[in-house]
């Protein structure tokens, strides 16, 4: 069951990854906010971190990204005080990217093609408060 108005913050490049994701999520229940590239998602997280919206509760952000990448956005937001948990999801098979990650704060790390259930089963794990 997902937790009561839990929040992912899909960010990847990809427009069809997304929509699907998007899709997925709030048949779950889950609401959904989505950045195309890492400056926007950089920026969401700011305004949240300013107060000025809610800070989603899990982000799901891809390692290659215009703007900033998915391991550049991590590196950013580990300086904000309130920040939701990270999920990885990369076509990087390295794995020192998953390791670089890992340090980084992101609570797991998928390889790309994604299987959606335990990706699901992720975000559930990462969206429970505590």
């Amino acid at each position: 069951m997902v937790p009561t108005a839990a929040t992912v913050l899909l960010a990847d490049d990809d427009d069809g990854f997304r929509r699907t994701l998007r899709q997925v999520l709030e048949e779950e229940g889950y609401a959904v906010m989505e950045a195309s590239n890492g400056v926007e998602t950089i920026e969401l997280l700011a305004s949240a971190a300013d107060g000025q919206r809610p800070v989603p509760d899990v982000l799901v952000l891809d390692v290659c990204m215009p703007g900033y990448s998915g391991l550049g956005v991590l590196s950013v937001i580990r300086r904000f005080e309130e920040r939701p948990r990270a999920i990885v999801v990369t076509g990087m098979v390295d794995p020192s990217v998953r390791a670089f990650a890992k340090r980084l704060g992101a609570v797991f790390v998928m390889a790309k093609p994604i299987d959606l259930d335990r990706l699901l089963s992720e975000v559930l794990a990462a969206a429970k408060p505590g």
